[in-house]
């Protein structure tokens, strides 16, 4: 009987560190995950500026 009480517990500890293994990969991944879509939109932000001024200066020297 003391082998199952050692066997619970086990179980218990085990799906505790298993879900704080969980949360740790989760926020790192998200973290990641957020850094990596601010990036990319940073850089087609930074092309759209260009392309548009670029745009603009072909207009001026079409004037």
């Amino acid at each position: 009987m003391e082998s199952a009480g050692y066997l619970i517990g086990a179980l218990v500890w085990g799906a505790v560190i298993a879900a704080l293994l969980v949360t740790v990969i989760g926020s790192i991944v998200v973290v990641r995950w957020r850094r990596r879509t601010i990036a990319a939109l940073e850089c087609a932000e930074l092309e759209a500026a260009s392309w548009t001024s670029a745009r603009s200066l072909i207009n001026r020297q079409q004037s």
